[in-house]
């Protein structure tokens, strides 16, 4: 049992109260988040093959990536995508949770590099679906890493109450 105190300074450091969760309930969200992150990470990977040539464009525009790279670059993108998105919800979900991890901190790094430097090419991050500013990009890619961090931190959560025979976990 959390006590109190835990409960207050998690509150006061966080700005959201600490939920404690049962064992089943802790890998109910785990699953959705994981499914809804797979669908996510799929659906951009579709939408960015579909319009592979605008997707190369945007990386070309945030000058990050040299000319030559550019087609690997966004190929890697959108294979790293559909592995993290096809094993998520299987036994390589470990794979998946790293995979969706990372490039949800390579979105974040990306969408602020975008817009700290002004650069107002739309960002293409579900291809022609959606098209989104330097500011809603970053948005989108923070919710992106949220997610994979909350799935990272309820996983290592599941893992350790298996471990340690544990009834409940509690997620911050």
């Amino acid at each position: 049992m959390t006590s109190r105190v835990q409960e207050f300074t998690h509150l006061l450091v966080c700005g959201v109260p600490m939920l404690t969760l049962a064992r089943g309930q802790a890998r109910t969200v785990e699953l959705l988040i994981a499914a809804i992150l797979a669908a996510a990470l799929l659906l951009a990977a579709i939408a960015k093959m579909l319009t592979f040539s605008e997707f190369e464009r945007t990386l070309a525009a945030s000058m990050l990536v040299p000319i030559w790279a550019i087609t690997p670059v966004a190929a890697t993108v959108l294979l790293a995508e559909v592995v993290a998105a096809s094993t998520l919800l299987t036994p390589l979900a470990h794979l998946g949770r790293g995979l969706a991890l990372g490039l949800g901190s390579l979105f974040v790094a990306y969408a602020s590099w975008r817009w700290v430097h002004g650069i107002d090419a739309p960002c293409h991050c579900f291809g022609a679906l959606l098209r989104l500013n330097p500011p809603l990009s970053f948005a989108l890619a923070l919710s992106t890493f949220v997610a994979a961090s909350s799935l990272a931190v309820l996983s290592a959560t599941q893992e350790s109450g298996r471990l340690n025979s544990t009834s409940t976990g509690t997620i911050p």
